[in-house]
């Protein structure tokens, strides 16, 4: 039961805290100048909107956990349940997401402007939208492979409208300077090392992966 309890509320507070850290990237409320403990490292990162943006993360990590786990089950009943539980997060996404854009207007964050000032963040808008009508149609229909194909390419829209604007300016300071993504990498041998250092820790990590996607998958039958 203990397990179970830490399991949960780290899978709450996780994806919450990499959403207010990513708000705090681009809402300019990160001020280096700042020279008192609160305004450096506590108001420069807790404010309304990284909230929210830390929520909607949530939902999205539920929905797409929710959406995932639906072919988890061949029982009817079962599948009626999370399909209608997947549903609700969907709900909350939408929810949440408001709650974003409304956070953002109180907080003087043009995030409005940043989405739709270009084409190319309408139509990642306008995708992940339609994709949310196919999803509904697929579960109906319960065909469950398309379901997951296009939740993944919901949540790659929405990266898209969330960060082209910015791209290569990953972090935005409230002195008025950034960080770029290209200016601030690393060496050439470090980026080499790391790549390096990746590669051959997959070797080790996705083995034992599949290994456990396998033995879940024999206790299900």
């Amino acid at each position: 039961i203990l397990y179970t309890q830490i399991f949960y509320y780290a899978s709450l507070l996780t994806p919450f805290f990499l959403g207010l850290i990513a708000a705090s990237t681009v809402s300019k409320s990160i001020n280096p100048d700042a020279t008192d403990f609160l305004s450096l490292y506590i108001f420069s990162w807790l404010n309304w909107f990284g909230a929210a943006v830390g929520l909607f993360t949530v939902s999205l990590c539920a929905y797409l956990a929710s959406i995932f786990s639906l072919r988890e089950t061949k029982d009817k009943l079962d599948l009626t349940l999370m399909i209608r539980k997947s549903k609700q997060t969907m709900i909350f996404v939408v929810v949440t997401g408001i709650l974003v854009f409304i956070t953002a207007y109180l907080s003087d964050i043009p995030l409005l402007m940043w989405v739709f000032s270009k084409p190319l963040g309408i139509t990642a808008v306008v995708l992940a939208t339609l994709a949310l009508g196919l999803i509904f149609y697929c579960m109906r229909e319960r065909k469950l492979m398309p379901v997951r194909v296009l939740a993944g390419f919901q949540m790659i829209m929405i990266l898209v409208a969330a960060t082209y604007q910015h791209y290569p300016d990953i972090i935005l300071l409230g002195n008025g300077s950034h960080l770029s993504l290209l200016d601030e990498a690393a060496a050439p041998k470090a980026i080499s090392a790391l790549a390096w250092a990746l590669m051959l820790g997959s070797l080790f990590i996705l083995p034992f992966l599949f290994y456990l996607m396998a033995s879940f998958s024999k206790q299900r039958r």
